[in-house]
C-alpha cells in the first residue's frame, strides 16, 4: 500500500525504505555491484574539473547548504521550464564540491542569487543554515501563476486548490531540510545532502496527485498553455567530466603512502559514479509537467544515490587521517 503524503518515507526507484540511514545503507549495498561493473567498465577516470559556474556562486554564498535554491529549480522545471532550468546544472560536481570544500567563513553573509519565480520579502539575506526559507517560491505564488495561465472554470477551482495545499506541503519538506550550522566532517556534509534530496522527492512525491488531477480536468488549450512552449533542445546537464575529489583531497589533507588505499577507494567510486550522473540527463525535456515532475525525481534520484554510495569511501578515508587532517578536511584550517 502507498505510504501517504505525509508520512516520513523515502522512496528509492519505487521501493520504499527507512529513513534510519542503517536500512538505507544495505539498500545502496547491494546496488553498488551495478556501480562497480560500470566503472570497472570505464577506459579512464573522469578529469577533475573547474567549479560550475552556474552553481558555484550559491554553494559559497549558502556555506554547509547544500543546493539552496532547491525548491525554486525543481517548481521552475516542472511548472514553467524556460529551456536553460537550472535543475539539470546541478551535478557531481557539486556533491563532490559541497562534501569536501570547507566552508567560507564569510560567504554567508553575501546575498544569495535570485531564482526564477516569485520573490518574497528577505528571500535574497543569506542567512546561517535555514534560519528562513531559502527558496523564493510560495504556495499562493505558485498557485497565482498557474491560475492565471490555465484561467480555471468554477469546476477546475478545487483541483487547483488541491494543488496549492500539496504545494504548500512540498515546499515545507524542502526548507525543513537543513544542514547544522557550522564546521563539519565530510560524512556529515554528505548525510546534510542526502536529507535535502530525500526532501526533494517526498516533495515532488507529494504534489504528483494533484498535479495529474488537475492537469486532468482542463481543456486542451489550458493543458497547452500549462505545458508550455515545446522544447527546442536538451537540458544543459551535468558536467561530461565531473568533479574528482582525489586532487582536491591530495591538496587540502596531504595523504600519507598508508593512506593511499583509501583514497584509491574514493577515486575509484567517484569515477563511477561522475559517469552516472552524467549518464542521466534526459535526451530532450518532456513536454507535460507531470512528464517534467518524473523526469526531475529520476534525476534527483540518481544524485542522491551517488551522495549515499559516496559516503562509505569518503568516510573509510577520513576515519584513516590524524586529527589535524580532519581539521582541515573540515574547513577549520588550511
Amino acid at each position: 500500500m502507498p505510504a501517504t503524503n505525509d508520512q516520513a518515507i523515502k522512496h528509492f526507484d519505487g521501493a520504499a525504505v527507512s529513513v534510519n540511514r542503517t536500512a538505507a545503507g544495505i539498500c545502496i549495498a547491494a546496488l553498488t555491484i551495478l556501480l562497480s561493473a560500470s566503472a570497472a567498465a570505464a577506459a579512464a577516470p573522469a578529469e577533475a574539473q573547474p567549479r560550475n559556474p552556474a552553481t558555484a556562486g550559491q554553494i559559497a554564498a549558502a556555506g554547509p547548504l547544500f543546493w539552496p535554491s532547491l525548491s525554486d529549480d525543481v517548481f521552475a522545471y516542472v511548472l514553467w521550464p524556460s529551456g536553460d532550468d537550472r535543475l539539470w546544472a546541478y551535478g557531481y560536481g557539486e556533491i563532490v564540491d559541497g562534501a569536501l570544500r570547507p566552508t567560507d567563513p564569510t560567504a554567508r553573509r553575501r546575498p544569495s542569487p535570485t531564482t526564477s519565480g516569485t520573490a518574497t520579502a528577505g528571500a535574497t539575506e543569506a542567512a546561517p543554515a535555514c534560519a528562513h526559507p531559502q527558496g523564493t517560491q510560495t504556495a499562493d505564488a505558485v498557485n497565482d501563476r498557474i491560475a492565471q495561465m490555465v484561467q480555471p472554470n468554477d469546476a477546475q477551482r478545487p483541483a487547483l486548490d488541491e494543488l496549492r495545499a500539496a504545494t504548500a506541503r512540498a515546499l515545507v519538506y524542502i526548507d525543513a531540510a537543513c544542514a547544522t550550522p557550522g564546521p563539519q566532517t565530510p560524512t556529515a556534509r554528505l548525510d546534510s545532502m542526502e536529507d535535502r534530496l530525500w526532501a526533494a522527492r517526498q516533495a515532488l512525491m507529494v504534489m504528483r496527485a494533484p498535479l495529474d488531477k488537475l492537469y486532468g480536468a482542463l481543456d486542451d488549450e489550458q493543458k497547452a498553455r500549462l505545458n508550455g512552449p515545446a522544447p527546442q533542445r536538451a537540458a544543459a546537464c551535468g558536467q561530461a567530466g565531473a568533479q574528482q575529489p582525489t586532487a582536491l583531497l591530495e591538496q587540502r589533507v596531504r595523504p600519507s603512502p598508508g593512506q593511499r588505499a583509501a583514497l584509491e577507494a574514493v577515486k575509484m567510486t567517484s569515477a563511477g559514479l561522475a559517469r552516472m550522473v552524467a549518464s542521466s540527463c534526459p535526451a530532450e525535456r518532456p513536454l507535460t509537467p507531470l512528464g517534467r515532475l518524473d523526469a526531475a525525481d529520476k534525476r534527483l534520484n540518481t544524485l542522491l544515490y551517488a551522495v549515499v554510495t559516496l559516503r562509505a569511501p569518503v568516510d573509510g578515508f577520513y576515519a584513516s587521517l590524524s586529527d589535524a587532517q580532519k581539521t582541515r578536511l573540515s574547513g577549520l584550517s588550511r
